[in-house]
């Protein structure tokens, strides 16, 4: 298959049908007008516009360049196209401002019939990804992804099929593949909307409804659990209850206070958080245009050491994308609407100048963030309101997951085992395998409070065996290897779900940022780049959905350099591993006792210690 490519893009043509594509980075190369974007497309074009502050950027006379303009909140396309009638249009282009719209938007697009080309034009954004063709679709004659000059900006993708396509599945799709993931984002919800827009995120499953009846249809298939509606649409039902539905058995619930939106947080992540930016705390309108902010306000904020609003003229989803991305916030004003452990946090401002500091704040807005504005914890309080109890986890929406600990020093078990009982916002079950000694479960189970998994393996089992049998007994789908000896904050496992949720990485774990040397009884931060895309992470912190450690043959049955083995068999494949923040952990390098070697001097290389202590010092800012 030949893919036609402008400058400032690449080639994508490796990847399995439906895996998610690499986001395509835009280079040094000539930008397109915007007018020839619109000039390349077949026949007339239908430009469907998801918000108004886009519309400034479209080419000034769209009736010449053949297309036909709709606005998604006001339009009267069909929801599904008549079989028989042509369309008037050849090709359809969504312009949008960045992968955040385009995701939310997904839900509520019109059925615009049989077109031969499908574009996405993303103004608020220099990267976009190159959606992997789908095994149903027909096949692909041309791929274009190229960066646009201004008047205009941003980026576009266009696709041309052998045949003709409904646009609506592709642009899902675009939507679906425009975050980096391995998993997909599956709810057992279903959500419908009355009389508003969908809520940030992805949800494909999400009608946009005109009236609450249209939710208990006895014609529709797959009703709506619970309806998200609009007050003013309730107060003028004359009956405001509903029918039950024959299908589900029930009325779906109907929502009228979802509290505030939440922020999409696959988007909005700290991935190219910067320790040491070069420029000083900027006000945002300096930062971010008309649209308000995007992804790239985000990337611009990245290069300075916080960002200065006012909630009195700043609309509050602003600021939740920018604390979701750990941006340091100064804010001015508030909103009751906030969390109130988001809005104890921005009303102290800590001494920025310090990189550490500035840092566990920037984590701690993130977290709070996350834990109560993001699109898993506002799902999550919905499933509540509706029953869907099959559906709950752990906190805020997060999977269970389960600690394997293995250790052949029975002196430090209790002190682990104590550890993992300090964890905060994560349901967690701790397996604990006995490498060469028996353990007193009674014991166990009085530090941790709940009765741990226990297994005693003989001091001839390899320890890469030991491990495997301990991932075997887990419970839940994702799994975390601990160290027997290492420091964990109590918030280690929340973060590391958090990181796995926002990254949609294969394997997520800290870096070895902190490590504590023994030898010299002195606590070091190195320069280690945290949250990034990496190869290595810290080996006891590796966390994973236990199906793929089956898939990779679970631990490799060796003595030594377990988790390396992991890694590179992760890496080799095709899985994607992610490096979260450091200060949920200290590498604890004793003197003995260690399945790897390594010279203490090692860690203090010239160029890459940060900061020393004398003694152990845990980098508790971040608690």
């Amino acid at each position: 298959m030949a893919w036609t490519l402008r400058p400032g893009g690449r080639d994508r043509q490796q990847g399995t049908p439906g895996s998610t594509a690499a986001a395509a980075p835009a280079a040094a190369a000539p930008r397109r007008p915007v007018i020839d974007l619109f000039r390349g497309l077949s026949g007339t074009t239908l430009v469907l516009v998801t918000d108004p502050d886009v519309l400034p950027l479209l080419p000034k006379d769209t009736a010449a360049l053949d297309a036909r303009v709709v606005h998604l909140w006001e339009h009267d396309l069909p929801d599904e196209w008549e079989a028989d009638v042509v369309p008037e249009w050849e090709s359809v282009l969504l312009v949008t401002m960045d992968r955040s719209t385009l995701r939310r938007a997904a839900a509520e697009l019109p059925d615009t019939g049989p077109v031969t080309e499908v574009g996405v034009w993303l103004v608020g954004a220099r990267d976009v990804a190159v959606v992997v063709p789908r095994p149903e679709w027909t096949p692909v004659r041309r791929l274009e992804v190229q960066q646009l000059e201004r008047p205009g900006r941003g980026v576009s993708m266009v696709l041309g099929f052998v045949r003709t396509v409904r646009s609506r599945r592709v642009l899902q799709e675009v939507a679906v593949q425009a975050v980096q993931s391995s998993r997909r984002e599956r709810s057992g919800l279903v959500t419908a909307y009355a009389g508003r827009r969908p809520a940030p995120g992805l949800d494909l499953r999400a009608p946009v409804l005109t009236d609450l009846t249209d939710a208990v249809d006895p014609e529709r298939v797959v009703p709506p659990d619970v309806i998200v509606a609009d007050p003013a649409l309730i107060e003028s039902r004359a009956d405001a209850a509903l029918a039950e539905h024959h299908v589900l058995g029930r009325a779906p619930v109907v929502v009228t206070d979802p509290g505030l939106d939440p922020v999409d947080e696959l988007v909005f992540t700290p991935r190219g958080w910067r320790r040491e930016p070069a420029h000083p705390v900027v006000d945002l309108s300096e930062l971010a245009g008309p649209g308000g902010v995007t992804e790239q306000t985000v990337k611009r904020a990245r290069g300075h050491r916080g960002v200065r609003l006012d909630l009195a003229t700043t609309p509050t989803a602003d600021l939740l994308k920018l604390t979701m991305a750990g941006i340091p916030t100064l804010v001015t004003g508030s909103d009751p609407r906030l969390a109130p452990e988001l809005s104890e946090l921005l009303a102290t401002v800590p001494d920025l100048d310090d990189s550490l500091v500035r840092d566990a704040w920037s984590v701690k807005l993130r977290r709070a963030t996350f834990d109560h504005h993001s699109t898993l914890a506002w799902r999550d309080g919905l499933a509540r309101r509706a029953g869907a109890t099959r559906l709950l986890t752990g906190p805020v929406g997060l999977p269970g997951l389960s600690v394997l600990l293995a250790t052949k020093r029975a002196h430090e078990l209790e002190g682990a085992v104590a550890r993992v009982a300090a964890q905060v916002g994560a349901e967690i079950e701790l397996v604990v395998a006995t490498h060469g000694f028996t353990a007193d479960k009674a014991r166990l189970t009085e530090i941790l409070g709940r009765e741990p998994v226990l297994l005693s393996c003989g001091d001839d089992v390899l320890f890469g065996d030991v491990l495997t049998r301990a991932a075997q007994a887990a419970s839940f789908d994702v799994v975390m290897k601990m160290d027997d000896d290492d420091w964990y904050s109590t918030h280690a496992v929340h973060d590391l779900l958090m990181a796995r949720r926002f990254s949609g990485a294969d394997v997520v774990g800290f870096p070895a940022e902190f490590v504590h040397l023994a030898e010299f009884d002195e606590t070091i931060r190195r320069n280690h780049a945290s949250e990034c895309w990496t190869t290595f992470v810290a080996g006891g912190s590796l966390t994973l959905s236990r199906d793929l450690l089956r898939e990779v043959g679970w631990f490799r049955p060796v003595r030594r350099w377990v988790d390396g083995q992991l890694l590179s068999m992760v890496i080799a494949s095709g899985g994607t591993v992610y490096r979260t923040h450091g200060l949920d952990y200290v590498l604890m390098r004793n003197t003995h006792g260690h399945t790897w070697d390594g010279d203490p001097d090692g860690f203090r290389a010239e160029g890459t210690v940060d900061r020393t202590w004398q003694g152990f010092r845990p980098p508790e800012e971040g608690l």
